[in-house]
């Protein structure tokens, strides 16, 4: 864990991000944007949308039971576990029609770290100071988390949805720029005993995700403005859960 207090080791997260994806049909070097395209428009994981509606089911059942006894955070905390590997394995994997099967490498790498951590957390915990926090700010954060469960957006990525039906069809618990605001949310509010450096490894990953989609959304796809309103959780939760997690470190 103390590689994780140099300067050095958030440079090699974001040079994995840089690994070249593998493919089964070879491509030039020069479409990689339109191999993680056509990767992230038809990952693995949109194959099973069946279990959407019942992983968020389950998923606030586990909250809720969390909420009224804390010795089920533990399982909250392996649920997110289950969730970090599943994007790993499966968003960042396709079938695609010009590259055959796909990996994006840096991408299911990073996701993996992520899951690691989390489960890091399972094992090595301590007390979180955070959680009794008096700021307001908390409310804030807590608000954008639900957003980001809630990913009230229709399958096109232009129109506003909040209905119940598209709550229960989207595939924001399956995609890691959505988990990762609400696990991070819970993880400093919520949860007992955390792990600092979850807290600032998925911090920063997330802050690296949440710059690619504020570039991709608001600036190359302007036309998608609502897409990128959406991702907002991620960058925000992300910065303050790095940035809390730094002081907590050092006080340690």
């Amino acid at each position: 864990m103390k590689y994780f207090n140099k300067w050095w080791s958030y440079v090699i997260i974001v040079l994995i991000l840089f690994i070249p994806s593998y493919s089964t049909i070879a491509y030039n070097p020069e479409n990689t944007q339109d191999v993680i395209k056509e990767v992230l428009s038809s990952p693995l994981i949109y194959n099973n949308n069946w279990i959407y509606g019942m992983i968020k089911i389950i998923f606030i059942f586990i909250l809720l039971l969390s909420i009224y006894n804390t010795k089920y955070q533990k399982i909250l905390n392996g649920y997110f576990i289950l969730l970090f590997l599943v994007t790993a394995l499966f968003q960042t994997t396709a079938y695609t029609e010009n590259f055959g099967f796909v990996i994006l490498t840096g991408n299911a790498i990073l996701n993996l770290i992520v899951c690691i951590f989390w489960y890091i957390q399972a094992v090595k915990s301590k007390p979180n100071q955070i959680k009794k926090s008096k700021s307001n700010l908390k409310y804030g954060l807590i608000f954008l988390a639900f957003i980001a469960f809630y990913f009230p957006v229709n399958s096109s990525g232009i129109n506003i949805d909040f209905s119940l039906k598209n709550l229960l069809i989207n595939n924001s618990m399956v995609t890691f720029c959505m988990i990762t605001p609400v696990a991070l949310t819970i993880n400093l509010f919520l949860i007992n005993k955390i792990n600092f450096y979850t807290l600032r490894v998925t911090g920063f990953i997330g802050i690296i995700f949440g710059i690619i989609n504020m570039i991709t959304w608001f600036i190359l796809n302007p036309k998608m403005t609502l897409m990128g309103i959406v991702h907002i959780p991620l960058l925000v939760i992300s910065l303050y859960a790095f940035v809390i997690s730094n002081q907590y470190i050092k006080e340690d």
